[in-house]
């Protein structure tokens, strides 16, 4: 049966999951793309709670295929009208497929500190959802233990942010703090250096030292990283650049510094 009518219980609560609040509340996300929910099928099942099909795409040979496969796995499974899925959809041509996935459960960040991870990336207030989902993805490939966000931090578990991350978010922790004078203190007291990124005016990433144990703080697009945070931080570092660029962005800035550092400490 195809969904249409936008009164649908189940197309209500999908479309609510686009808002932060619904999905804080639920501790549930949207997945978007053929290649990330097929992913998602073979190697997070137990995440997926349903898959959403646009009318379209079962009509198309992949997507009677991927029907087929749904119904002989028994997950359960919607399809929604055309126009349903570009309401929900994040971008201008729909692929016609999305899940909603159950958020993966981690613990605080004193419990998650005692398995004694190496490298942290500390996102304050970037707000381009794109920017938060490709950082948490060259994190990912870049050997890091995890993504930790403060608030004002565009949420992660968006469709933007999730699209974006291609799925790493999956993969690698991604925690909530509250307050990053705190995470910061906690995080020298374990034994890691802090690492503040900042256009001008810091040491030359490539003639910087680094420890082996280390969190790398990446600010705000506009801002930058906050003062208090800059106090705080054991080194300042900036990319040196040609005169004629003002500035890198954000995720292509911690793509950088995050491979120079490990691949500097030789931990790749």
């Amino acid at each position: 049966m195809v969904i249409k009518s936008r009164e649908n219980k189940v197309f209500k609560w999908v479309k609510e999951l686009t808002e932060t609040k619904k999905r804080k509340k639920e501790k549930k996300f949207l997945l978007e793309g053929f290649t990330f929910v097929k992913e998602t099928l073979e190697k997070f099942p137990e995440l997926i709670e349903c898959i959403i099909l646009g009318e379209g795409f079962t009509k198309s040979e992949k997507g009677k295929e991927f029907l087929k496969f749904l119904n002989e796995k028994n997950f359960t499974h919607y399809i929604f009208s055309s126009s349903l899925i570009k309401e929900i959809s994040s971008t201008e041509t729909p692929q016609g497929i999305m899940a909603v996935i159950k958020q993966p459960e981690y613990q605080d960040i004193n419990t998650f500190l005692e398995k004694e991870p190496n490298t942290l990336v500390l996102l304050e207030e970037i707000q381009e959802p794109n920017n938060v989902g490709a950082i948490i993805r060259v994190a990912l490939a870049a050997g890091a233990s995890a993504v930790f966000y403060t608030k004002g931090t565009a949420d992660p578990y968006s469709l933007k942010s999730v699209r974006a991350s291609a799925v790493a978010i999956l993969h690698l922790p991604v925690i909530r703090i509250e307050e990053i004078k705190e995470t910061i203190t906690l995080l020298k007291e374990k034994g890691f250096q802090i690492i503040a990124t900042v256009p001008k005016g810091g040491e030359n990433l490539f003639k910087a030292g680094f420890s082996q144990k280390l969190a790398v703080i990446l600010g705000n697009e506009a801002r930058g990283v906050s003062e208090k945070a800059k106090i705080l931080s054991d080194k300042l570092i900036t990319i040196p650049m040609s005169k004629k660029a003002q500035s890198l962005n954000v995720a292509v800035s911690a793509g950088i510094i995050l491979y120079h550092i490990l691949y500097k400490n030789k931990m790749l």
